[in-house]
């Protein structure tokens, strides 16, 4: 039986660009190595792995949370649209969970949230989560 690996995406702070990881195969010291890499398309050759990824202050670590709009992935940090109101993804360490942040309050995902759609994230599309928070 396998599993689909999830990994994170990551907001680039400097270049404003979301990147995606890749499956990449190269040589490193003369010896063959695989490895998801994160590439930006604005600075080539930039390819980063993920533990170099998340020790630079200048990336912002989107974590999957494992469900899905559809066949959408849902991250850390997506603005997502509910049946009455929207809300933003976060964790929170205190519940050990992914939480719905709806004008600063944390709700769990519950049924009224079961038909959500993801509708931006708060680094592409701040306004429109900013509209909710003023």
């Amino acid at each position: 039986m396998s599993r689909e690996i999830n990994l994170p995406r990551v907001w680039d702070t400097v270049l404003k660009e979301m990147l995606y990881p890749k499956w990449r195969t190269d040589y490193i010291g003369g010896v063959k190595t695989s490895l998801y890499v994160y590439t930006s398309k604005k600075e080539s050759p930039n390819h980063s792995s993920l533990s170099w990824v998340l020790h630079q202050p200048e990336f912002v670590v989107m974590w999957p949370t494992g469900l899905k709009d559809n066949e959408t992935d849902i991250f850390e940090g997506d603005i997502v649209q509910g049946a009455v109101q929207k809300g933003v993804i976060v964790w929170r360490n205190t519940a050990a969970a992914f939480l719905i942040d709806v004008e600063n309050k944390h709700i769990v995902f519950a049924s009224a949230w079961a038909g959500m759609k993801v509708i931006g994230n708060i680094h592409q599309s701040p306004d429109s989560w900013r509209s909710n928070h003023g």
